[in-house]
């Protein structure tokens, strides 16, 4: 399970807080144990903190992505116990919402992605 703080210090430590990088989720699938590989990416275009739930619910579409630029300030803007909220991927699948946590971070320097990884199962 990552949280808020996670994925600003990751951010910032990687990217030394490049602003231009697309966020992106990553679907990945077990094939081997610890052998992952990619079955689908999406781009990340809107956020919605659920204060009840404790989670930031991050949202795919076919829209522009969010850039880390603008994520990260909005990101700074919360307070010390919404950074300590579970990050969550959702969209549709078959008309249901599947909210999947986020379990890692990655990013691609030459395509300027910055990924946010989940379980494809």
């Amino acid at each position: 399970m990552k949280v808020i703080i996670d994925l600003i210090e990751d951010i910032q430590t990687v990217l030394n807080d490049e602003r231009g990088f697309a966020l992106t989720a990553l679907a990945l699938k077990e094939e081997e144990p610890e052998q992952f590989a990619p079955t689908w990416h999406s781009p990340i275009v809107h956020m919605s903190i659920d204060d009840e739930a404790k989670s930031l619910y991050l949202f795919l579409g076919q829209e522009r992505p969010l850039q880390t630029g603008s994520f990260l300030k909005e990101l700074n803007g919360f307070s010390n116990e919404q950074m300590m909220y579970e990050l969550k991927v959702s969209y549709t699948q078959d008309e249901n919402r599947i909210d999947k946590e986020v379990i890692g971070f990655g990013e691609s320097l030459e395509e300027k992605r910055y990924f946010l990884f989940i379980d494809a199962t």
